[in-house]
């Protein structure tokens, strides 16, 4: 198997485990605040948060992803450089979204 695949497939499972530990930190703000407010019980803010962090990217769309992946342009670089550039970027937002929660 080659560098590039096993990049290839380290920095896949590293986005899923981004994605996971992003929604449960965000999903959890989000929760609390409704649940300490006494505006909703625990299983109702739960059920209403979930189905619209789940909706909010359908619906709403994803404009502010694309915005923020202009910033930052790769394609003069290297392939494996820049998988690992995004790699260690994933890496430090989850250590961020660990060290927050």
């Amino acid at each position: 198997m080659s560098t590039l695949m096993i990049l290839t497939i380290a920095t896949v499972v590293v986005v899923l485990f981004f994605d996971y530990t992003n929604g449960f930190h965000d999903a959890a703000n989000i929760v609390a605040t409704i649940i300490a407010s006494r505006a909703m019980t625990p299983v109702q803010a739960v059920i209403i948060v979930g189905t619209f962090e789940f909706l909010g990217p359908l619906l709403g769309g994803t404009a502010v992803a694309n915005t923020i992946g202009k910033f930052v342009t790769l394609g003069d670089v290297p392939t494996i450089l820049s998988l690992s550039i995004l790699l260690c970027g994933l890496v430090g937002a989850i250590v961020w979204n660990l060290a927050t929660w």
